[in-house]
């Protein structure tokens, strides 16, 4: 359970959330009501579009980053599809529960691209 969850976690490539997560803070300023949802719809985006990337590189990636928990075999594509498609929903939902149309169509456009 625990290396599944590790997988996950290495799917989500975590490293790249740092500089999300900074500039969603800096964005957000002292707007504290916003944080929590801005948080969660911009770190879930970024989460799935690293995710699709993934998805559609795993050819490469099994020579350039075997490593990774799909060319490995630790997750396979419907475990990697189902995780994909919750970050995109997580993303959209947190953005409308924010009623800022701003940070939606933020997040749609990004997932969109």
């Amino acid at each position: 359970m625990l290396t599944k969850l590790a997988a996950y976690a290495a799917f989500t490539r975590p490293h790249t959330m740092i500089g999300t997560a900074l500039s969603t803070a800096a964005l957000c300023g002292g707007n504290s009501a916003a944080m929590p949802f801005a948080m969660t719809s911009t770190l879930a985006a970024n989460a799935f579009i690293t995710q699709t990337n993934q998805l559609y590189d795993v050819e490469i990636d099994i020579i350039n980053k075997p490593h990774l928990p799909l060319p490995s075999g630790r997750l396979n594509v419907f475990e990697a599809v189902t995780a994909t498609s919750f970050a995109l929903v997580v993303a959209l939902l947190a953005a409308v529960y924010s009623r800022s149309l701003w940070l939606l169509g933020t997040s749609a456009v990004s997932c969109a691209v």
